[in-house]
């Protein structure tokens, strides 16, 4: 989803069980999160995407939703701490957030901030819903101070499993001044080219070989990418 201060990804987990009928797990936790963040903005003036996501965990679970997923959601913070943009959030799993600040040593933009994947054991993430030991306690707390000119990317597993940190400062850098759209379009559009190259190596096949299992070429995967610009 994407609001006008609030964002998320949710990458429903493909080995889950899923319901004959119905929505998606995946699509119920977005849409649910997502209420909850606009019934919080509406009612405080403010957001805690930690606790959205808390409460509509638990009405799905309550409600015994089948399916599971991995879990980003952010919210743009001008409110709690009075001269600053905060950048919050919580993650669950292999998506991710990336932001990507201008004017490093060398000119060039850098990684200023970026959620570390969590995961059981190679291509195993942590998730959330259907019999997932893994809870919303589990989350990565997301903070990060924003400047003017940053970029801010969320994303699924289909982007970092498929592009180095390296290849996105690379796509970033080449579309800045663009729209945040053709910068999404820019890193999905390079994720699928990788995707269907047999002979790519890449950081999923990197992984692979870290755990001692055989993998050659892109990693087919659906693939969500957000690009938020900060002025």
């Amino acid at each position: 989803f994407a609001g006008d201060f609030d964002f998320g990804v949710f990458d429903g987990v493909s080995g889950a069980a899923k319901s004959e009928f119905g929505e998606l797990y995946s699509f119920q936790l977005s849409s649910t999160t997502y209420s909850m963040m606009r019934s919080q903005r509406e009612k405080r003036g403010f957001v805690e995407p930690e606790l959205a996501l808390e409460y509509a965990y638990g009405a799905l679970t309550a409600a015994q939703a089948i399916g599971s997923t991995t879990a980003t959601t952010v919210s743009i913070d001008t409110k709690s701490e009075p001269g600053f943009t905060l950048l919050k959030g919580a993650n669950v799993g292999d998506s991710g957030v990336t932001v990507v600040r201008q004017g490093g040593e060398d000119g060039r933009p850098y990684v200023a901030y970026k959620t570390v994947p969590q995961m059981h054991y190679f291509n195993c993430p942590f998730q959330l819903g259907g019999g997932s030991p893994d809870t919303t306690d589990l989350a990565t707390k997301i903070r990060c101070p924003l400047i003017a000119g940053d970029v801010v990317i969320l994303a699924s597993d289909g982007l970092y499993d498929n592009v180095y940190e390296s290849q996105i400062i690379d796509l970033i850098e080449a579309t800045v001044g663009q729209t945040p759209e053709v910068m999404a379009q820019a890193l999905v559009g390079y994720a699928r080219q990788v995707q269907e190259d047999p002979n790519a190596y890449v950081p999923f096949g990197v992984e692979a070989a870290a755990a001692g299992k055989p993998w050659s070429g892109g990693k087919l995967d659906d693939t969500c990418v957000l690009v938020l610009q900060f002025q």
